[in-house]
């Protein structure tokens, strides 16, 4: 009996040394490093500043090029460190409107006026749009951005825009990527609450998240999974942050539209549409979104969003309003402006 116990043991180890081995030939099972909180240190970006809040914001009142192969483009940040180019001061009796996302809703690699929060301005009469997403966003810091920024800015309506890699995102501390780290969460019996690196698990639990191809692997099977079935670690953590994003703006008075963004691959999310549904929310579905006209929405070296996407994400946008919000399509009546 030991003897076989030995060669079962044996014979496991040498299949899991052969599949780890084997899955070095394949990039696309390269472990995705999470950290937790206090694990590592910030490091300098062309021009993204740390924020003891969100994690990071622009530079204030800074001036950035960004250039590429594919396009040229200047971004310019307010005092609050958020993308804006705001001509003129907007009247009192403005109605306001507040985006928060990632880089697809920032317009990584657009003009700003070519993004879906430019167009939207021009488009609703006598409504303002504030623009609080920032590259490499999560779930966790759109849920922030909206609770310390947006809501404070007492919008008629909250647009929280994502891709399923923002799912992702909630789950670490540090963006190895962009050299930043971020406040992140955890659920404790149910219960979420954020992290603290007193609470912090030893290092040798982490390793094999962070350096094993077989476990990233699996994570990555999980992953596809939770699109489907609303379970696992990824899907339960995320779930309770769009929760919050609801309820703190319940308690504000302001209405929520939910925005499942395209990718240059079509990537359905049945368990989110699900989750959209069972709690009555407002809900825009891009993830399968067709190609319009005779051009691709995003640009060919990358998933984000071009002007035409952006101009689809708006007009999509623009639908549901017309459809559950008509008062913020038409212009206010006098009495309405006029009241406080």
């Amino acid at each position: 009996m030991k003897v076989e116990l030995l060669f079962a043991s044996a014979s496991l180890a040498v299949a899991l040394a052969a599949g780890e081995i084997a899955l070095r030939f394949f990039p696309q099972f390269d472990p995705q490093p999470e950290a937790y909180v206090g694990v590592e240190t910030n490091s300098p970006h062309q021009y993204l500043v740390p924020d003891a809040e969100l994690g990071w914001v622009m530079i204030p009142d800074h001036e950035f090029v960004h250039a590429t192969d594919e396009y040229k483009v200047t971004y310019r940040s307010n005092a609050q460190g958020f993308r804006d180019e705001r001509r003129k001061p907007p009247e009192p009796d403005d109605r306001v409107v507040a985006i928060v996302g990632d880089s697809f809703s920032f317009g990584y690699g657009i003009a700003f006026e070519q993004t879906f929060g430019a167009i939207l301005e021009t488009r609703l009469p006598h409504t303002q749009v504030y623009n609080f997403a920032l590259p490499g966003y999560g779930i966790d810091q759109m849920w922030l951005s909206a609770r310390k920024r947006a809501l404070a800015r007492k919008p008629a309506l909250l647009i929280v825009a994502f891709i399923s890699d923002d799912f992702s995102r909630s789950l670490t501390a540090h963006r190895y990527n962009m050299g930043l780290n971020k406040p992140a969460f955890e659920l404790d019996h149910g219960v979420l609450r954020e992290e603290a690196p007193e609470r912090r698990p030893p290092a040798w639990l982490w390793y094999a998240p962070n350096h094993s191809r077989l476990w990233a692997g699996v994570r990555q099977l999980m992953r596809l999974v939770g699109h489907r079935y609303p379970v696992g670690e990824w899907w339960d953590l995320n779930r309770a942050l769009l929760d919050k994003i609801r309820e703190d703006a319940d308690a504000a008075g302001t209405r929520v539209l939910f925005v499942y963004l395209f990718t240059q691959r079509p990537r359905p999310f049945p368990a989110l549409v699900e989750y959209m549904h069972e709690t009555s929310s407002g809900f825009v579905d891009l993830g399968d979104a067709p190609t319009p006209g005779p051009g691709p929405l995003t640009f060919p070296s990358d998933m984000h969003p071009n002007p035409d996407g952006h101009r689809y994400i708006a007009e999509s946008i623009l639908d549901w309003i017309a459809r559950e919000m008509p008062e913020l399509a038409s212009a206010p009546t006098r009495a309405a402006r006029a009241s406080p």
